[in-house]
């Protein structure tokens, strides 16, 4: 399924016309009705407004796929246990705390990113 037909799809799943969707973007019905046709897809710069209009990611417009799930590790969400048992008028003071005095290990370099 190209972009266009995934589009004109989600159109008609969520009850939405193609007039309303070309009103969102300020074009035409005639170029939302033409993305049926192969090798016509909305261009690149009405990707994000489309994405918004259906309320779906873009990665969804552009593969027709959910977004991959990122692994998390067992030692990133002991960290985020830590930091959400912080109460909230002091995560602040912890987050400058942790900014201003990180220090990280010349054994952890290699771990950096960026």
């Amino acid at each position: 399924m190209t972009i266009g037909e995934r589009v004109l799809a989600l159109l008609s799943e969520r009850g939405f016309s193609q007039a309303a969707l070309a009103d969102a973007l300020g074009t035409s019905k005639a170029t939302v009705n033409g993305w049926s046709k192969p090798n016509r897809n909305p261009s690149s710069d009405s990707i994000v407004a489309i994405a918004k209009f259906l309320h779906v990611s873009t990665y969804y417009l552009l593969t027709g796929e959910d977004e991959p799930e990122v692994p998390v590790s067992k030692d990133d969400l002991d960290w985020l246990d830590i930091i959400h048992r912080i109460p909230l008028e002091r995560r602040d003071m912890c987050k400058d705390f942790l900014c201003t005095h990180m220090v990280i290990p010349d054994k952890h370099q290699d771990k950096m990113i960026g």
